[in-house]
């Protein structure tokens, strides 16, 4: 095993090569943005002050490069900084952000190269460009007029620090939130009868997180805020007080409840207030009104229409479903008076009675290889592909690597999947891409993808249970992945 350490600049500039995780030296990870954010200038300026007529190779194609080296390396942390959370990590990331902010505040609102831009759509070399690199360079330009390229010099000021406290914002909101899911622990006796109900895969998950602590007897078991110990207790845990409890601590995380300077509510608060001020900044009556610029709606009215309607036609269907869920609560639970913390368990109860039907039951069939053998099973049908898992360094030891090959045997991409829940890891589920297909120096450079979600770990030697919503949310990302690889 070696111990070398591997500066962020040098794997960088080694990209096609697998990233070293385990032996990345954060050490090198600031001087590292700071030098790939001034060769983004640097490009950025001689693309501006070149005389030359302009062409996709010396505007787009060039800026795309200096991005990419950065965005390689900014991904790399602000992965780590989602599925690793340390207080190093998270200094980092706090003190590189007003500088990734600064910079593409200013690409945005540079008006030479807004210029450059528009002059390549309006020559006759933008003209003859296909159909696809048009729209690409038409929603270019109107991110230059979302980023404030036609504003004047004092508007800008104000609009960069806008995206500055935003970013900065964001990534406290982030914080506050895992901090909070992180500090909650609720530890049982092994003798204990208010886990009567839960699954007994569950309390050997329990038992395995308190063991891991060291702990044992009246701290058998352990239960935190991640998904996997929350849902369970709220499902099938017959104990009333028990769900209450998990329910209020989940429910107010990042709170006003929550300790000082953890609160959420102050910076949502701002958030909109930044987002106001930005809107009117841009023209626009409302921040709506920006972030459908660049999507399909027409305006705020036509979503809140579709909205209405579509609650409209789903309303009737879901007030009749709560009638019976509360009339089975009452009838056959007891409930008088179910509260938020009882309806999980209620619906559950009730799924089982009609339908003789359980999340739980249905796990045994969903094991983690399964799942995987059925999922590439499928597409390697719809697409004519291989999807082969291998060894690649990795950050954890529970993430596992894949390649996706054509039907020659040729490596197309690959993606990391990271599933399990664990202290120090963002909760939900996401994709997103390390490395972009481009065509680089005459070869083409295969894409990554990060697949992350929150299942719950496997226990002691057995593999990994998986609900259908959690089949559900690995297909549903993984769509997203294959969108990214294989475009």
């Amino acid at each position: 095993m070696t111990n070398q350490k591997y500066a962020l600049l040098d794997v960088v500039k080694n990209k096609d090569k697998l990233i070293p995780f385990d032996h990345l030296d954060e050490e090198s990870f600031n001087p590292a943005i700071l030098e790939l954010i001034a060769k983004v200038k640097e490009t950025t300026n001689g693309i501006t002050e070149s005389k030359s007529a302009p062409s996709w190779n010396n505007i787009i194609d060039k800026l795309d490069d200096a991005e990419e080296n950065l965005n390689f390396g900014w991904t790399i942390i602000s992965h780590l900084n989602s599925v690793k959370d340390t207080p190093q990590l998270r200094k980092i990331v706090n003190e590189l952000l007003p500088s990734i902010s600064e910079l593409y505040s200013w690409l945005g609102q540079n008006e030479e190269l807004y210029a450059k831009y528009k002059e390549l759509r309006d020559s006759d070399a933008g003209k003859q460009l296909n159909k696809t690199r048009q729209r690409i360079l038409e929603r270019q330009i109107t991110g230059f007029v979302l980023s404030g390229a036609e504003l004047s010099k004092e508007d800008k000021t104000k609009l960069s620090a806008i995206n500055e406290e935003s970013s900065q914002l964001s990534q406290k909101f982030s914080e506050n939130l895992l901090d909070c899911t992180n500090d909650f622990s609720l530890y049982l006796p092994e003798e204990t009868t208010q886990l009567e109900g839960v699954p007994e895969s569950e309390k050997q998950l329990f038992k395995q997180q308190a063991q891991k602590e060291g702990k044992e007897g009246k701290e058998g078991y352990k239960i935190t805020l991640h998904m996997p110990n929350y849902l369970p207790i709220m499902q099938y845990a017959a104990d009333r007080d028990l769900r209450e409890q998990l329910y209020h601590a989940y429910s107010t995380r990042a709170s006003e409840f929550s300790p000082a300077g953890k609160d959420n509510a102050p910076i949502i608060e701002r958030l909109l207030e930044l987002r106001s001020q930005e809107a009117a900044l841009l023209g626009y009556k409302n921040f709506a009104e920006v972030s459908l610029v660049m999507k399909m709606a027409d305006s705020p009215e036509e979503v809140i229409k579709f909205l209405r309607e579509l609650a409209s036609k789903a309303k009737p269907a879901a007030k009749k479903d709560m009638e019976e869920l509360l009339k089975f609560a009452k009838d056959d639970l007891k409930l008088e008076d179910p509260k938020a913390w009882d309806l999980t368990y209620a619906s559950e109860r009730l799924r089982e009675k009609k339908y003789s039907y359980s999340d739980q039951e249905v796990k045994q069939y969903f094991t983690e290889p399964t799942v995987f053998k059925g999922l590439f099973g499928l597409v390697e049908k719809l697409f004519g592909i291989q999807v082969e898992e291998t060894k690649a360094p990795v950050w954890a030891p529970e993430v596992k690597y894949f390649v996706i090959k054509d039907k020659a045997g040729k490596e197309i991409a690959s993606f990391y999947a990271d599933l399990y829940a664990r202290e120090g890891k963002r909760g939900g589920a996401w994709m997103n891409d390390q490395r972009t297909r481009r065509e680089v120096n005459g070869k083409i450079q295969t894409p990554i993808a990060y697949l992350v979600c929150n299942f719950s770990a496997p226990v002691g030697d057995k593999p990994a249970l998986l609900t259908l919503n959690d089949v559900e949310t690995l297909f549903h990302e993984f769509g997203h992945g294959l969108h990214h690889m294989l475009t």
